[in-house]
């Protein structure tokens, strides 16, 4: 295999050895090649492009994959309280007893009452 080097990033970091590879598949048979076969700076901007354009739309897919689960999550959780609330009714019901034989004015007894109603 033929020496060469795009940017030392590429030439020393093993995980772009794919790019390296495609890179020197590529210019073996490509018109955009030196007279040495080392691949000219055109296919390398064509290449950065096209790893740029799959990062980005792998990243706007992440980020619309996230916001719709966020989404369904909160409507899920919305349509459970909302039919929590309606299945069980909870009517309050406060029994005042006044004591008319006291001298006070105001409740000898007060108790509260739950009803819960499960429909």
């Amino acid at each position: 295999m033929n020496e060469w080097t795009i940017t030392p990033i590429f030439y020393n970091d093993v995980r772009w050895a794919w790019v390296r590879s495609i890179l020197w598949e590529f210019s073996l048979s490509s018109p955009w090649t030196t007279s040495s076969g080392v691949p000219s700076s055109s296919i390398v901007v064509v290449v950065v492009v096209v790893v740029v354009v799959v990062v980005v739309v792998v990243v706007v897919v992440v980020v619309v994959v996230v916001v719709v689960v966020v989404v369904v999550v909160v409507v899920v959780v919305v349509v459970e309280v909302v039919v929590v609330v309606e299945v069980v009714v909870v009517v309050v019901v406060v029994v005042v007893v006044v004591d008319y034989s006291s001298s006070r004015s105001c409740c000898s007894c007060c108790s509260i009452v739950v009803v819960v109603r499960e429909y």
